[in-house]
């Protein structure tokens, strides 16, 4: 914000001295060789300092667009694209955890409650994700109530134990509209050795899946 006004401070600053210049050219009483030669090149600076200032404003707005464009809007976490751009990066670690989470019984909260408690609860899931995000942790939604987190160069101890504290932490949060707390269907997968992130997320898909056939119906 503070960028913004200050770009604009010096796009209103320098129009002001182009207008003042027009009106000197045009006067008899700044007709004199060395007053205009003054205000041409005052006027030359605030053209180049507009010119600069409507470019950085351009590429705010690009890295904006860029930002957003790595961001699920519904939740404010970072979405597929986001971890796409980030593959490279978690191959060439040394460790990586992935734990895999998806909402239990979403189609029922959808159909008994509304499709708009259904992003609530959606959204109270990735709040509690948001919570143990770190230099080391990286969060993402890859669609609907589905969420991976990758947390590099970790132990398998610690991906078991920030694991452990997610699920712990979920049961903690009740939904608004329903007095069952959220549940959770979570996988994990740990690699320290020719690391495949697509593969690690893949194993970590089925050991959630195996675990939502035994936590599913926790909300009636």
């Amino acid at each position: 914000m503070r960028e913004r006004i200050k770009i604009l401070g010096i796009e209103i600053g320098c129009m002001i001295v182009l207008a003042i210049y027009n009106m000197a050219r045009n006067n008899s009483f700044a007709q004199t060789a060395e007053i205009l030669i003054v205000v041409e090149v005052i006027a030359i600076i605030c053209t180049y300092l507009i010119d600069k200032a409507v470019l950085r404003k351009m590429e705010m707005l690009v890295n904006e667009n860029q930002e957003k464009a790595f961001i699920d809007a519904m939740t404010g976490i970072h979405n597929k694209r986001s971890y796409y751009s980030q593959i490279d990066y978690f191959n060439s670690c040394d460790s990586i955890g992935v734990i895999f989470l998806d909402m239990n019984n979403l189609k029922k909260i959808n159909d008994e409650f509304g499709h708009k408690a259904g992003d609530e609860s959606i959204k109270t899931l990735a709040n509690v994700i948001k919570k143990f995000i770190a230099y080391n942790v990286y969060a993402y939604r890859f669609g609907g109530d589905e969420f991976v987190i990758i947390v590099v160069n970790i132990t398998k101890q610690q991906l078991n134990d920030l694991k452990e504290n997610i699920v712990n932490s979920s049961k903690e949060v009740k939904l608004k509209f329903s007095e069952y707390p959220i549940s959770i269907a979570i996988g994990t997968n740990y690699s320290d050795y020719e690391i495949d992130v697509d593969l690690c997320i893949k194993h970590a898909d089925a050991s959630m899946y195996e675990n939502k056939l035994a936590t599913k119906n926790l909300i009636k």
